[in-house]
């Protein structure tokens, strides 16, 4: 039985019950079902527009996942978990890789993006493109260096608007972010990030742009 009688909702529902991870599509009617692998690649295959990803319930991934330059991706986690599960260091041991464009949400509370440990930079989520974090969290990631929740290159841009990061740490500077391009926060919270080298909450080369209440 089915909430509504619309396709879409039917699919969401159809989806879960047959142990699908994902929903997607060009819209947020999504349209497919399947593995959160064939989720992403549907994304990074698509020549235009943006590709609309849809949770359905927790994934472990034990490879870094990865938005490609030029593609643009809205993730709502709907309040599971992409958890690499690592307990140890690991090359490319992050949960994502950013070149594109990824933003994340969670219209059910307790979405989360966990688990990473990266023998490099950010071990949660290292973003050469931009990265927007709207809800859910980047919580309990670890990194060898710079960046334990997110680290961002000097053409990377972080922009935090809802969510937390939060619990995360790092070896060297930026336990929550480290970012060497812009880093906008507008709303959300960071806290409890630890870091070898002080900050432990936000390292940031370029630039930092603070409004709202963070």
């Amino acid at each position: 039985i089915f909430a509504t009688a619309t396709a879409g909702a039917a699919l969401v529902y159809a989806g879960a019950d047959a142990g699908n991870e994902a929903v997607w599509g060009p819209n947020t009617d999504y349209g497919s079902s399947g593995t959160l692998a064939q989720a992403v690649s549907y994304a990074n295959g698509l020549t235009s527009g943006t590709a609309y990803i849809k949770l359905l319930r927790d994934v472990n991934t034990t490879s870094v996942i990865t938005i490609n330059s030029g593609k643009t991706v809205v993730l709502d986690l709907a309040g599971y978990r992409i958890d690499r599960g690592l307990t140890s260091a690991a090359a490319n041991g992050n949960v994502f890789n950013v070149l594109g464009s990824l933003t994340v949400n969670s219209s059910v509370s307790g979405g989360m993006i966990t688990g990473g440990y990266n023998s490099g930079y950010g071990g949660g989520v290292y973003v050469a493109g931009t990265f927007t974090l709207k809800g859910g969290s980047v919580l309990l990631n670890r990194s060898s260096s710079n960046g334990g929740g997110i680290y961002a290159t000097s053409a990377g841009v972080v922009n935090i608007e809802g969510g937390e990061v939060r619990l995360n740490a790092s070896m060297s500077k930026g336990g929550g972010i480290y970012a060497e391009g812009a880093c906008v926060i507008k709303g959300g919270e960071i806290r409890e990030n630890t870091a070898a080298t002080a900050p432990g909450g936000v390292y940031f080369g370029a630039s930092l742009t603070v409004s709202g209440s963070p």
